[in-house]
Formats: C-alpha cells, structure tokens, sequence
C-alpha cells in the first residue's frame, strides 16, 4: 500500500481497539468528506510507509509509538531505549501500538490527539464542515 496523497479525500490511518480512533471514525463520516477507512490492523501498511508518516508529522518514527503499551513494556521494560529500524519493526508486527490516528489529505497531516483533530483536514469552501 502506497500513501495516497489526494486532496479529495482524507485517509485514516486507525486501529480498531481504541476509543480515540472510532470517535474519529465517526466524526469524520458525519461530515461530507470522502473518507478512506484504513485499519492498520489489516492493512499490512509498509515500513516505507510509516516513515513517511513520521517524516509528515516532523516525527521519528518511534514517537508514533505508546512507549506504555503491553506489548512495548513487556519486551522492552519501562523506560524503551528503541530506535527507528526497531520501531518500524514492531510497529509492522504489533500495529496495535500505534495509538493515535493518522489522517492524511493531500500533503496535510494530522495526528489525533482528540476526536475534533480530525477536523483540521476538513474543508470549509466545499461545505464539508457545517457551519451554524
């Protein structure tokens, strides 16, 4: 999979497990944006991939990373010393601890932290965001 860059639709990179991500789901589906749904825990999303992603968000790629994740700690312990090859690595195995969204419109980015995030990829000249 290739990350698409169309400034028609917003991609959502999610993973189905956590709460932040099927409120984005849904705030972004309520509004008249084309959304392309992607769930990372199906998707098989490259590690070519996730660095651009990082590199998008001025990231390394471990910060995409919950450093407190189970997975994470039990492997790694409570204080990771984890570096970009390794974190692509689990990251491509345990997609389950990246626990942000990530929603891509053409070259804009946007790492949710909260549910309304989503809505800085939203368009206000087309109509998408309603606007009382």
């Amino acid at each position: 999979m290739m990350i698409s860059k169309d400034n028609k639709q917003i991609n959502l990179y999610y993973h189905p497990d956590y709460a932040l991500s099927k409120k984005c789901l849904a705030i972004a589906q309520a509004n008249k944006a084309v959304i392309f749904p992607i769930d990372i825990s199906k998707a098989g999303i490259s590690q070519t991939d996730w660095s651009e992603m990082a590199k998008m968000l001025n990231l390394s790629v471990v910060d995409l990373i919950n450093l407190n994740h189970e997975i994470i700690t039990s492997k790694f312990g409570k204080s990771p010393n984890i570096d970009e090859f390794d974190a692509l690595k689990i990251i491509e195995k345990h997609p389950e601890v990246v626990d942000k969204p990530i929603a891509i419109r053409g070259n804009k980015i946007v790492r949710a932290s909260h549910a309304n995030d989503i809505l800085q990829l939203q368009s206000v000249d087309t109509g998408e965001i309603k606007i009382p």
